[in-house]
């Protein structure tokens, strides 16, 4: 009897570890999935970048958002309609955080063209510390 009890406590171990495993991975499962309603409810997930100078910072940021409307997060936008907002970022060697402002409109809109064409005004600017300021004002072609 003693021995049929040793045997049965060694089979369950191995089952105990597996149903931890999949526990696991099914919890996992359940934070990424967590993680992109939270994307695709707020849009736009901005990172917080370090630059070098306050230009930089606003160049990166205007090709930060013609990357975001190559991967359609403002095809929403109807014609002559904005969407405002600030991305965050620091400079090397300062401690504080500054924030971009950014303003993206759709301008134009050829949808009797195959491929479609949208045309975007992206505006940024900037101010950094001592009374630096930077601004690009672009337009952004894009064809689907």
């Amino acid at each position: 009897m003693r021995g049929l009890l040793l045997n049965y406590k060694k089979k369950t171990r191995g089952s105990v570890l597996f149903v931890a495993i999949v526990f696991s991975l099914m919890g996992l499962i359940l934070i990424a999935g967590l993680f992109m309603a939270y994307q695709r409810t707020f849009r736009v997930i901005f990172p917080i970048k370090t630059y070098t100078t306050v230009r930089e910072a606003v160049s990166g940021t205007t090709l930060l958002l013609a990357s975001y409307i190559d991967n359609r997060y403002f095809e929403d936008l109807i014609l002559g309609q904005c969407r405002n907002g600030s991305i965050k970022y620091r400079l090397t060697g300062v401690t504080n955080f500054f924030e971009a402002h950014w303003k993206v409109c759709l301008v134009s809109a050829n949808l009797q063209q195959n491929p479609r064409i949208y045309i975007y005004s992206l505006t940024t600017n900037s101010s950094g510390p001592r009374g630096v300021f930077s601004s690009i004002e672009a337009l952004y072609r894009l064809e689907r």
